[in-house]
């Protein structure tokens, strides 16, 4: 007997031992239980699940638990891309330093459709970053891309039809593509002047399926990016309150309370 379930099915009967006219013992009869005995089971059963209602079928979940996974598996993923870095990164960051014209950030794809972080990454050293709306691609988007800029994109699959899509006339424009993605085997990684792989081993979502921890390791990349050009170009408080006038990211980097 096991503790825990919500129904007990039981096969009972007056006498399990009695045998049938031609001889034959009940079917189930040394696994039946005597009817008499089941006010004794009951009372024993009861007591062990401590005399109260009948226990919901639904457990209500642990929530610790749940945030605790999420952010176990988000720190993986993130620590995961230590590893990975390598001349690509160095590849990336010379290649956005050089940038005469502005980053883009293409942001199809349920990497970049789910956060906006790259918005922040290519504004704070001063970067022109223009973040074309999610599902576009369409000819007053790329109306804002020149020669001289750089797109940076984001889709996990590296399958996304609205980034494959624009490919062509990025090619014709010359315009090169730094590519974060889950897939640096993909389509869209085959076309790019460099790929990143921010690929996760495990979504935080417990199927495995909402961008979660993929989102967050590209987050990170983006971060990283952004900082390493931070410190190349030697950005400073007054600088980056320009870039901040009314801000009180710009007020802190310029004013100190004395104490």
């Amino acid at each position: 007997m096991a503790f825990g379930v919500d129904a007990l099915f039981m096969e009972m009967h007056e006498d399990p031992d009695r045998t049938l006219p031609d001889g034959r013992p009940l079917s189930d009869g040394p696994n039946m239980l005597r009817i008499d005995d089941l006010p004794r089971l009951l009372r024993e059963l009861r007591r062990h699940r401590g005399g109260g209602p009948p226990v919901s079928a639904e457990r209500t979940p642990d929530v610790r638990k749940i945030a605790e996974r999420v952010f176990r598996l988000e720190a993986e993923a993130i620590l995961g891309l230590i590893p990975k870095l390598d001349a690509r990164f160095e590849r990336a960051v010379e290649l956005l330093r050089g940038c005469s014209g502005r980053v883009i950030v293409d942001r199809h794809g349920q990497i970049g459709t789910d956060r906006t972080q790259d918005r922040r990454d290519t504004r704070v050293d001063g970067d022109a970053g223009v973040l074309p709306a999610p599902g576009g691609g369409r000819s007053r988007d790329l109306g804002m891309v020149a020669r001289g800029d750089v797109v940076l994109a984001l889709s996990n699959s590296g399958e996304t039809d609205e980034v494959l899509a624009i490919l062509p006339p990025l090619k014709r424009l010359g315009v090169p593509i730094v590519l974060l993605t889950g897939n640096p085997t993909s389509s869209l990684a085959r076309q790019c002047e460099i790929v990143l792989d921010v690929s996760v081993a495990e979504e935080a979502c417990p199927m495995n399926l909402a961008p979660t921890s993929s989102t967050t390791a590209a987050l990170a990349a983006g971060d990283a990016l952004a900082l390493a050009l931070l410190d190349l170009r030697g950005l400073r408080p007054e600088d980056y309150a320009a870039l901040h006038p009314r801000g009180t990211l710009g007020w802190r980097a310029l004013f100190r309370v004395a104490t």
